[in-house]
């Protein structure tokens, strides 16, 4: 669901009509937009078949019912246009909105923000919870990195099943989720995160 909003821009001198909609600069100005080649994209839809692929059909089945189904559903299912992707880009308005993006389509302004792509996606996009500090060791430095028990003695044909499913879980989100660049790494602060399964999905 994306939501539309008459606005007018707050740097604009100019005084609207009435009826006539004032909007906030455009990205790139109308009839300049560039080429699907000269935008690049670090979201690859085929990354979430490659990550299905290698695991087997019950601990597929398990993602589906966690916060990660929807996502696999949109895989099975693509309705993902590459070409509306590149219209959003191209037609992007410059608002100083934080958790969204406004873009002109029709000539009306329409917003995508985290309360769409929650609605989209099934995902929580709540603030993280801080956890309680007091449940925390005295000495944070002491405490062993999860990074090296859970990569530690990373081999080819990993048979642990939660260690599979913490793997496909981290690669959804550092290839899915929350690629920033090409060759998408894992966030360390992430896998901390994976300690606890249940608290990872949440």
């Amino acid at each position: 669901m994306l939501s539309s909003l008459s606005f007018e821009s707050p740097n604009s001198a100019h005084q609207p009509e009435m009826g006539e909609l004032c909007l906030p600069e455009r990205m790139f100005a109308a009839g300049e937009e560039p080429n699907g080649e000269r935008v690049n994209t670090y979201h690859k839809p085929k990354r979430i078949e490659s990550i299905i692929e290698a695991l087997d059909p019950d601990e597929v089945d398990f993602l589906r019912s966690t916060t990660f189904g929807k996502i696999i559903s949109q895989a099975e299912n693509p309705s993902f246009s590459g070409s509306f992707g590149q219209f959003v880009i191209v037609h992007m308005l410059r608002v100083k909105k934080k958790y969204e993006i406004w873009f002109l389509f029709a000539g009306r302004p329409i917003r995508m923000s985290l309360h769409e792509f929650a609605h989209v996606t099934e995902l929580n996009c709540k603030k993280i919870p801080i956890k309680n500090t007091k449940k925390r060791k005295k000495n944070p430095i002491n405490e062993k990195l999860y990074w090296g028990e859970l990569f530690g003695s990373l081999k080819k044909g990993i048979k642990d099943r939660e260690m599979r499913l913490k793997y496909a879980c981290l690669a959804f989100t550092s290839c899915i989720l929350l690629p920033t660049s090409h060759f998408p790494r894992i966030i360390p602060e992430h896998v901390e995160m994976i300690r606890e399964m249940d608290e990872f999905l949440a």
